[in-house]
């Protein structure tokens, strides 16, 4: 029994460390969201300013300046391919910059819940309870449906079926613990 709290006090040990680093990681994505968002709405917005910036620049290394933010395959790469017949550099650019942002939400909703998983094996004295397990199928689905997006569904799918085995062993190592629960 005393080696089990021992590993159960290692996964809570770890847990915490995980948790400082996820919300470390969720801060700097919402800043860059947020930098991303208005510098991506400042170069719509002040079109006429930056095109001209960019004529500038193009003459004087003539050459012309891409500003094109390259993402393959899915939606993403989608949204900006319907985008690029502007004849606007500075719009194209800030239409890329706001898709950018918008994925950058996406990883922050994830690492949200990532967090709440630490959260909870940190104050948890079994990996194997509900709310856990609830939220690791949150975060599977989320992942799922970003790689499905962005990946393509061969992808998606291929990722997909190794995280719902995943979660189906979650999910019965909690009925397990429920009925250990229950003995004792």
């Amino acid at each position: 029994m005393n080696e089990s709290n021992a590993k159960i006090q290692k996964i809570q040990e770890n847990s915490s460390d995980a948790l400082i680093l996820v919300n470390i990681v969720k801060i700097f994505l919402i800043v860059s969201t947020v930098v991303t968002s208005v510098v991506g709405c400042s170069m719509i917005w002040m079109s006429d300013i930056f095109d001209k910036k960019f004529a500038e620049a193009s003459a004087l290394t003539d050459q012309e300046l891409s500003t094109a933010i390259h993402i393959e395959g899915g939606l993403v790469s989608g949204i900006i391919d319907l985008k690029r017949n502007t004849e606007s550099q500075a719009v194209e650019l800030g239409i890329n910059l706001l898709a950018t942002a918008a994925v950058m939400v996406s990883f922050v909703v994830v690492l949200h819940f990532v967090a709440k998983v630490f959260k909870a094996l940190k104050e948890s004295d079994s990996p194997f309870r509900p709310a856990i397990v609830k939220n690791i199928k949150i975060v599977f689905v989320l992942i799922s449906i970003l790689l499905v997006l962005q990946s393509g569904f061969l992808i998606g799918a291929l990722v997909v079926l190794p995280l719902w085995c995943i979660f189906l062993i979650f999910e019965y190592g909690c009925e397990l613990q429920q009925q250990s629960d229950e003995i004792l």
